[in-house]
């Protein structure tokens, strides 16, 4: 799916608010698959504490990268999270971040808070976050020298050994739980 047809994400009030394109908060497995048909695949569950992948777009193309976006349940099977990483292989992982902060720019306006940082080293990163009245968005992009990193690739074939670290994730949350019950103001002061 290109950029020029995939609807940007929506600023969009209320329970069960705009996650991404037609991902809304609160969507369960069936929901999301039913929203992107053709595009989203169950996907196998990769579980953790609090949250796991249960369904997924591969090869989504915005702008010139292409992504995977994973969307993330929480354990009452609600959609809880959506996270995009662009395939940067042989790409620079820095022009995909700066290509996906213009795009948010332009549908969000600028970011809340931005952040830049770099170590004499070489590695650095840079991280920008949005906020809509439903989602909390974050976009980060690093890379990692060898001598930083924490974790090395080998490439068996040459023997070449890389920091194993550069990479660009956005990620959509909701700003606060859409299936959570709703206080009303009387409510909260009778206390």
């Amino acid at each position: 799916m290109a950029i020029g047809t995939a609807a940007p994400p929506r600023v969009e009030s209320g329970v069960g608010g705009v996650a991404w394109r037609a991902a809304r908060w609160g969507m369960t497995v069936e929901d999301v698959l039913g929203a992107f048909p053709g595009e989203a695949v169950r996907a196998q569950a990769s579980v953790s504490e609090r949250i796991s992948v249960r369904a997924a777009i591969e090869h989504a193309v915005i702008g010139t990268h292409t992504y995977n976006v994973s969307f993330f349940f929480g354990r009452d099977g609600r959609l809880a999270a959506v996270q995009m990483s662009p395939d940067t292989r042989g790409q620079s992982a820095a022009h995909a971040y700066h290509e996906l902060a213009d795009w948010l720019s332009g549908e969000l306006g600028p970011p809340a808070s931005h952040d830049a940082r770099s170590r004499p080293s070489g590695t650095w990163s840079e991280t920008s976050s949005w906020t809509t009245p439903d989602s909390s968005i974050s976009l980060r992009v690093a890379e990692t020298v060898a001598q930083d990193a924490r974790i090395l690739a080998v490439d068996v074939r040459s023997g070449d050994v890389h920091a194993f670290a550069q990479g660009v994730t956005l990620s959509y949350e909701p700003v606060r739980p859409p299936y959570a019950p709703q206080r009303s103001a009387g409510a909260r002061g009778a206390r």
